[in-house]
């Protein structure tokens, strides 16, 4: 495959013929290519520093950084099996924004809004009763418990089951953030577990089947599909 000519796009990106869609799609792409320091050398006139007022040294200029590549990030996750990781992404967004409001003496500054989980009404009777876990976090490399929470689990689906796409699909990312142990605050380990929605999808329904009548199968209509 020959290189990509990433001025070229870049140029095409500023001509202001492409869809808003397409730019996003674009530049999310580019920036997940290149990182974050590349793609700002491709674009000189949004992340150079004015005479006598370098961004670098404003309060709040790491903190806006991460949020632009979060925003790339997320547009990676578009899918209805992504709603928890654009949940996690978008609250984590939120609480830099806040952080860097209050950095820079906002005075209406609130901190953001607590979203609880996307888990839709419908789902509610396939979760059963909810049972404590323990929460972890992060640090450095190792995870430890720090709390404990209350989370509901997928029951097995029985063979005359019916499901739009949309709904497995749905399914299939509170699956996968149940088994990455129901985070409430982004993480990179996190995201990685959530990621893996497909594996944990394909082992659920196989667990379902295996629960079947004999010449009973599931009669949903879904197919798992690449994260893109």
């Amino acid at each position: 495959m020959a290189d990509i000519d990433w001025q070229a796009q870049a140029d095409l990106v500023r001509s202001g013929t492409l869809s808003r869609e397409t730019v996003k799609a674009a530049t999310s792409f580019q920036l997940a290519e290149l990182g974050r320091t590349r793609y700002m050398n491709l674009y000189p006139e949004l992340f150079t520093p004015r005479p006598f007022f370098p961004l670098s040294s404003r309060k709040g200029y790491e903190e806006e950084q991460e949020m632009q590549d979060l925003y790339g990030l997320m547009g990676q996750f578009t899918g209805p099996e992504s709603g928890f990781i654009r949940w996690l992404i978008n609250k984590k967004i939120q609480d830099l924004q806040y952080k860097v409001g209050k950095m820079r003496g906002v005075t209406e500054a609130r901190p953001p809004a607590y979203k609880p989980p996307p888990v839709p009404n419908w789902m509610q009777q396939y979760i059963q009763p909810a049972k404590t876990v323990p929460v972890t976090e992060t640090r450095g490399r190792q995870r430890r418990p720090v709390d404990t929470k209350q989370l509901g689990t997928l029951s097995s689906l029985g063979a005359q089951e019916e499901l739009t796409p949309q709904r497995q699909a749905q399914m299939a990312g509170y699956l996968a953030w149940q088994k990455a142990g129901a985070p409430t605050e982004y993480s990179e380990w996190s995201l990685r577990n959530m990621s893996d929605w497909q594996r944990r999808w394909e082992e659920y329904t196989r667990q379902s089947q295996a629960l079947f009548p004999k010449q009973q199968s599931l009669t949903t209509r879904w197919r798992t599909a690449e994260q893109r």
